[in-house]
Order: structure tokens, then sequence, then C-alpha cells
């Protein structure tokens, strides 16, 4: 019989989906750290109920897609704007949330069924090449 991994065996993970189905309003899932999957460059935390983001997701420096589809958050910790090679963030069905951060790095923001949402992008934070899309 195999023995258990340890926490320390996930560190030089690339690529990290926990999901389900369907969204299940009322079984949220505990997010507590994301310290121990520093060189995670894909994270999908899919139809979770999520209710906070813990702030050390700013610590996963090599990130460049993550999707958060499906959570009860309603707020994005500001240390996500220390994600400088994030690209893309996909937001699809998250019905509580009221603000992002400035995350002037992305090239793809999909937002869909996020219908609190009040602002996302200060439009001074727009490339003035036109690249950055309101």
């Amino acid at each position: 019989m195999m023995e258990p991994r340890i926490m320390s065996d996930f560190y030089g993970f690339k690529s990290l989906d926990i999901k389900r189905f369907n969204y299940n309003d009322g079984a949220p899932f505990q997010c507590y750290s994301f310290s121990k999957f520093p060189c995670l460059t894909e994270l999908n935390l899919i139809n979770l109920n999520i209710k906070c983001i813990p702030v050390d997701i700013g610590l996963l420096r090599e990130l460049q897609k993550l999707d958060l589809s499906g959570n009860d958050f309603m707020n994005l910790p500001t240390e996500m704007e220390n994600l400088s090679k994030m690209k893309s963030l996909p937001l699809c069905n998250c019905p509580k949330l009221l603000v992002l951060p400035q995350l002037t790095q992305l090239e793809t923001l999909r937002l869909s069924d996020c219908t609190c949402l009040m602002s996302f992008l200060d439009p001074s934070a727009a490339k003035k090449d036109g690249s950055r899309y309101l």
C-alpha cells in the first residue's frame, strides 16, 4: 500500500484544478492558503462557493491563468495586483462579487452573471494603445 502524499510533494505543481460540475448554493469549499503551490501557472477553483480568497494568492508569482467561476466571494484580495504574469481571469457566475482590484496586467477578463459587480477597471488604468477593453 502506498503512503499518502504530503503537501511538500505538491511544491512543483504547475496546474491545479478543483471543480464541481454544478454550482451548489450553500455548500462552500474552504480555501485557506496557497503557500504550498508557489510554482502554479494555472489555478482553477470552479463552482466551489468559496466565500473568501486567501490573501497569500498574491504569492503565486508564476500564475498566468486563474479561473474562479462559480464562487461566492464579494471581492478579490488586492494582493492579486502582484500577479504580474496573470493574463487570463474568467469570473463567470460570481453573483456576490462587488468589485475587482486593479488588474491591469490582464489580457482577458471574462465576466458573466456577476450581477452585483459595480466596478472592474479604473478607466485611467487602461492602456493608451487601446489594448485594454472596458
